[in-house]
């Protein structure tokens, strides 16, 4: 545990026991200087923070379109609420600021794999353009900031003692998503930012996340949720806290990439790079 911060309770607001015993409860958690909630929705048991709430703002006023990396837990389903109880202290204790779901209700076949999601934060300046409502001063008052975009050790080291406490309490992994970067045996990384399909495009299922039907028909292109068969980064975006950097499970993120696309690869980072910047810049004028 980092030094410095008090120990998480065993028993305490967000643990699926009381979750289970007051399953409607709006509870609240005060921990180390942060303020977390849950709130039940769609399916999901979310926890969550203020910047939380900031960042699906942020998030749906530009159409998904920003770097939306997610790390992802794959647990056996008769061991996922003990595999939530593990990771929503570790998640508390390292002070973590945005959220946290598990998935209760149903599940389609292409999202498995996802069960258990963490929220990670790539900050971009328009994020501080989302006000959030202050009771205090009764003011609104930006909450996103540089400061909140965690380094990747941050995320290297938040994966490894998930994964030590996962098998230490002898969890039993699932198999890990489908088009996901394996991060290990429970854990895996994607950037779920909508990509751009063309007119002609249809879901593999009903209820695709930003498909519109009544543009289909109008032949307009859209932005919709990234099919798994687009790999774990299919916008394309840089990878903040992994790119160049040796992980600690024993290989770049160079050799992740099919073999014959490595000699390539520094010249599709640039050219990612600029075309991120130039559309970046384009949203800095709305």
């Amino acid at each position: 545990m980092p030094h410095g911060v008090p120990a998480v309770r065993t028993h305490h607001p967000f643990s699926w026991q009381s979750i289970q015993k007051h399953p409607k409860l709006m509870s609240r958690l005060d921990f180390a200087g942060h303020t977390y909630e849950i709130r039940h929705a769609n399916g999901f048991v979310k926890v969550y923070t203020v910047k939380g709430i900031a960042y699906w703002s942020f998030q749906t006023q530009y159409g998904n379109r920003f770097p939306d990396w997610k790390l992802h837990f794959s647990i056996d389903s008769q061991d996922r609420w003990a595999a939530w109880n593990i990771l929503i202290a570790l998640f508390i204790e390292r002070k973590c600021e945005f959220s946290m779901k598990i998935q209760y209700g149903e599940w389609p076949p292409h999202m498995r794999g996802r069960e258990i999601t963490v929220y990670i934060f790539s900050y971009h300046p328009l994020a501080e353009r989302v006000l959030i409502y202050d009771p205090a001063s009764r003011t609104e008052r930006p909450v996103l900031s540089a400061a909140d975009d965690r380094p990747g050790t941050f995320w290297r080291d938040f994966v490894s003692v998930a994964e030590s406490r996962l098998a230490r309490a002898k969890i039993r992994p699932a198999p890990l998503a489908q088009g996901d970067l394996p991060l290990g045996r429970y854990c895996s990384l994607r950037n779920e930012a909508f990509v751009r399909v063309g007119p002609e495009w249809r879901p593999p299922s009903s209820g695709w996340a930003g498909y519109d039907q009544g543009a289909a028909e109008l032949h307009k292109c859209q932005w919709v949720y990234p099919e798994n068969n687009a790999g774990w980064n299919a916008a394309r975006h840089p990878v903040p806290f992994l790119w160049g950097a040796r992980s600690r499970w024993g290989y770049t993120v160079e050799a992740c990439l099919p073999p014959q696309k490595r000699a390539a690869l520094r010249r599709w980072a640039a050219m990612t790079a600029r075309r991120a910047d130039a559309w970046f810049r384009g949203l800095m004028l709305i």
